[in-house]
């Protein structure tokens, strides 16, 4: 029997760069991809043992995310396997275009893959421009071939309308089957509109033809205010990996 997940933990991975220029990220808007890698304030050993079953109460699901490109800093490797050991099960999201970092995955142990679950981020004007459509679909079929779950999303943006049958045939030739879709907000204003100069309808038009039930959902909680009890500090918590900073709330 499957032991229970006792907590989420959604954890900020603290590297700011990135390989990618996207139009519509913020690493790109305050020209952050030049930074260089972090430097952690603990060790991927001191992180772990923090981050153990004892600690936590249980085993966790414990997501990882830059905001630049999180598979850049080695330190996700021993941090990601001591995390798997401890018997936690990870996330992962990334671009999915930092090879090295997927070589190293795939020589985990099967029973630490088997916990391990990678948001592929289709950046497809980014792998157009700089010619890695085959880096990133190897990249996804060595996890796939690992027996690593996996997902493949894209983040809406008005730029990538017009090629929106060129990233239909590509899922389809590629992967058997269209990518999700998320929703993006405008970090610029304080109540989070969508990432759109349509209107939400016609922004639910143009992007449910993908049929990502992930889309559908998340547009219906869009914005919406909840009024229930709420959980976060207990059942989930937001964790800054580079400081040890843990807030009940994203």
């Amino acid at each position: 029997m499957t032991e229970k997940i006792k907590r989420f933990i959604d954890c900020n991975f603290p590297v700011k760069t990135c390989n990618l220029r996207c139009h519509y990220c913020y690493v790109t808007q305050n020209r952050e991809f030049d930074k260089e890698l972090p430097k952690f304030k603990y060790t991927p050993e001191h992180i772990v043992k923090s981050l153990s079953q004892r600690r936590l109460g249980g085993i966790c699901n414990i997501n990882i995310c830059g905001e630049g490109e999180t598979m850049l800093p080695p330190e996700i490797i021993p941090i990601t396997r001591g995390l798997l050991e401890n018997g936690h099960y990870v996330n992962l999201i990334t671009n999915g275009t930092i090879s090295k970092r997927f070589d190293e995955l795939s020589e985990f142990p099967e029973d630490l893959l088997s916990r391990l679950f990678i948001k592929f981020s289709l950046q497809y004007l980014e792998l157009k421009r700089l010619h890695l459509f085959d880096t990133y679909v190897n990249n996804v079929n060595k996890m796939k071939k690992s027996r690593v779950s996996y997902t493949i999303e894209i983040t809406p943006n008005d730029e990538l309308i017009p090629y929106i049958d060129e990233v239909k045939k590509f899922s389809l030739e590629n992967f058997g089957a269209l990518p999700h879709i998320t929703v993006a907000r405008n970090n610029r204003y304080r109540n989070l509109p969508i990432l759109t100069n349509l209107s939400k309808d016609e922004y639910k038009k143009v992007w449910s033809q993908f049929n990502s039930k992930m889309f559908n959902y998340k547009i219906k909680c869009f914005n919406v205010k909840r009024k229930e009890f709420c959980y976060a500090g207990d059942w989930a918590a937001f964790l800054m990996i580079g400081t040890g900073e843990l807030k009940q709330c994203y």
